[in-house]
């Protein structure tokens, strides 16, 4: 069978996938994402890889829960550590296995500030996207064939990448394992996963009540002013003599409690004017203050 070998194999999204999210968790599955192809397009030496179909339905085990990071493993060290930014989501079954390649499920992490670009994307540019396997195998090349029949034994991660890095730079790595790869064990992903952090909710209710509360001081100093100006238009229009215009009187005018309020007591100014100067009266007798005393004395009662 020949020794185990490490395998960094690539594939793009062939088609658009359906996109589906749970309506409790949110969770993004994309369906049916081809994971690993029949046959290899790099060639090393003049031999390239194949997957037989029964190879690839004894290791559909390999790959159900499979950890999903973001761009590819390390080639100068591939055993290295991912980054807990780096992770995306998980393979998961159902699986189904054609002759151009076996196909599976991706989960994705919906809190994951990318998920919605990536679930876009397999939707309607599957081309941008791409998977590429960190695994270990087994295989050998019959005697004139140019084909090694490669049996995957262990399955590190299947990595989400850009399709730029899947469609001419497929590769395998035949440096033997110095350590075994470790499976995904699928309750640690679980795990993992139900320890993701919840989106950050923010209160923002006491900033937006003192913008409200400034918005309605700010009418409230609109409507004031407009009250005033609306006063003064009535002292103007009056035509009273300036000497009767007082400022107590008119503070008495602007401050009225309203228009009706404030009309009355321009006329019983009107009426002191006509008193004090009986050739601006008009024709018609009008009952007015014996003095300026007497208006004063009635707008305190």
């Amino acid at each position: 069978m020949g020794s185990e070998f490490r395998i960094i194999e690539s594939v793009g999204f062939d088609k658009p996938s359906r996109v589906t999210r749970d309506e409790e968790s949110g969770l993004i599955t994309i369906h049916s994402v081809k994971y690993l192809g029949s046959v290899s397009s790099n060639v090393e030496e003049g031999v390239h890889n194949e997957y037989p179909l029964q190879g690839r339905i004894e290791s559909e085990s390999l790959y159900d829960g499979a950890s999903c990071y973001l761009n590819h493993v390390s080639r100068a060290n591939p055993d290295q550590d991912r980054g807990y930014e780096e992770k995306i989501g998980r393979i998961r079954g159902p699986f189904t296995h054609a002759k151009d390649g076996s196909r599976a499920s991706l989960l994705v992490n919906p809190h994951h500030p990318l998920a919605e670009k990536i679930a876009w994307d397999a939707e309607h540019s599957p081309s941008s996207l791409g998977l590429s396997h960190s695994a270990a195998g087994h295989g050998e090349v019959a005697e004139g064939s140019k084909a090694r029949q490669v049996t995957v034994t262990r399955v590190r991660s299947v990595d989400l990448v850009a399709a730029a890095a899947t469609s001419s730079s497929l590769f395998e790595s035949e440096a033997p394992m110095s350590d075994p790869v470790e499976t995904p064990d699928v309750e640690e992903v679980e795990a993992v996963e139900a320890e993701a952090p919840e989106p950050v909710v923010v209160d923002n209710t006491a900033a937006l009540e003192a913008l409200q509360s400034k918005i309605d001081a700010l009418e409230a100093q609109a409507k004031e002013t407009a009250r005033v100006t609306a006063r003064e238009k009535m002292l103007s229009d009056s035509k009273l003599p300036d000497d009767v215009l007082q400022p107590v009187f008119v503070e008495q005018v602007i401050a009225a409690k309203d228009d009706a309020t404030a009309t009355a007591l321009i006329e019983g100014l009107r009426r002191v004017a006509f008193t004090q100067n009986p050739e601006a009266a008009p024709a018609a007798p009008v009952k007015a203050a014996d003095s300026v005393d007497d208006f004063r004395n009635w707008m305190r009662s």
